[in-house]
């Protein structure tokens, strides 16, 4: 009785087979895992505007790009300290009752204690908004508060960035934390705000408040929907809510200090911020920076994401378009202004919302003018489509229709 069985030859080519099939299919797969991450992503970000509408409802205002507890001595006298862990806290963490993470707000703001003068009032409880300019001090060294730092919101998590569930553990340098007594284990956020189309430096003339350092700009010179230290309302988008960003992504940095773009800073000097030239020179190939980086450009501490931060990088500019270069004047780029540009892993660009709630995928090729201009503080953007729409009164849309 002749045995029937497979030759080698035919099990190496059924194995090609198979091989070749696996190979075709594994693209079409991860192209519809990706597909799925991105729309909860826009999900993600379509909440987070929608949480930001109903706090206007509530309190007939937008709330503020970066502002909270500073040091002061007692209301109406001159700040105590002007460092960088005061007035940092962003728009995301007042929106928190909004999304269904009120516990966790009251928890944040009952860590905060009045001082006027050498008396000390009970922790402040406000009743679901914070001053924009607090006279406080922080609880920081209660351990109980240290912990609320890494608190998770998945809500503000991009499910396509693979460090946005990460933590980053350190004492110094963080917002809300301005103690480095003790180590701080802080969670990671993935989304930011609309800064505008103006970069702001020291070189940049008007962009600070006058007597304070630059790492505050001037409230009457902010290009976007959310002030600094100040309300506004809806009423400020003149260019229309519909051709306003609200939030876009920015990629959490794989520490160290990364030579990626997604995740990584550059640091330039403050005077050749004035425009996007040397910073989008910077870019190299496949995501990366150049090696080496064009003369007066250095790596800086891309420390960006952490969770409630309003400061540099907790925002994001419409200057260079979407997944190219984010340089600061400072090498601690986490503290400083200047070209926060929107990154992400979605291939081929940045989920944006716009301040009407609705939400678009911006592709890389958008058209951003000429990144040699200088912006000034008011009229049309110099960067194009994509500036127009991160400007909230440039007069963009006004201009067409004339």
């Amino acid at each position: 009785m002749t045995k029937r069985a497979f030759t080698l030859v035919e099990l190496l080519v059924v194995i090609a087979i198979i091989g070749v099939l696996i190979a075709l299919l594994l693209p079409a797969v991860q192209a519809a895992r990706e597909a799925a991450r991105r729309s909860q992503c826009i999900n993600n970000v379509k909440q987070m505007t929608l949480a930001l509408h109903n706090y206007h409802d509530t309190y007939y205002g937008l709330p503020f790009g970066r502002g909270g507890p500073h040091a002061q001595t007692a209301p109406g006298t001159a700040l105590a300290s002007q460092n960088n862990h005061d007035r940092c806290w962003g728009p995301f963490i007042y929106m928190m009752p909004f999304v269904e993470q009120g516990p966790l707000y009251e928890l944040f703001t009952a860590a905060i204690s009045e001082t006027y003068g050498s008396s000390a009032t009970p922790a402040y409880k406000p009743g679901g908004v914070f001053p924009p300019w607090h006279y406080g001090t922080y609880a920081d060294a209660n351990p109980d508060y240290r912990n609320l730092l890494s608190a998770q919101v998945p809500a503000l998590r991009c499910p396509s960035d693979g460090y946005a569930s990460s933590f980053y553990e350190t004492g110094a340098n963080l917002c809300m934390y301005p103690s480095a007594t003790a180590a701080s284990k802080n969670a990671m956020r993935s989304y930011v705000y609309n800064r505008g189309d103006w970069i702001a430096s020291t070189a940049n003339p008007g962009s600070v408040r006058s007597g304070e350092n630059n790492y505050v700009l001037n409230c009457d010179k902010v290009r976007g929907p959310f002030g600094n230290g100040f309300w506004q309302g809806l009423e400020s988008c003149s260019d229309g809510t519909s051709n306003t960003f609200a939030f876009s992504e920015k990629a959490i940095s794989p520490r160290p200090s990364p030579v990626t773009i997604r995740g990584g800073a550059l640091s330039i000097a403050p005077a050749n911020l004035l425009n996007g030239t040397l910073c989008l020179d910077a870019k190299g190939r496949n995501g990366t920076f150049k090696n080496p980086l064009p003369t007066g450009v250095t790596l800086a501490a891309a420390e960006v994401g952490f969770l409630f931060d309003g400061r540099g990088n907790g925002g994001f500019t419409t200057v260079l378009p979407p997944n190219n270069p984010t340089c600061f004047s400072s090498t601690t780029a986490n503290y400083d202004f200047g070209i926060s540009t929107p990154t992400s892993y979605h291939p081929g660009g940045v989920v944006c919302s716009f301040m009407d709630g609705s939400v678009i995928f911006i592709p890389d090729t958008i058209n951003a003018g000429d990144v040699g201009d200088y912006q000034p503080a008011e009229g049309a953007s110099a960067y194009g489509v994509w500036g127009a729409l991160g400007s909230k009164n440039g007069g963009e849309s006004k201009r067409l229709l004339d």
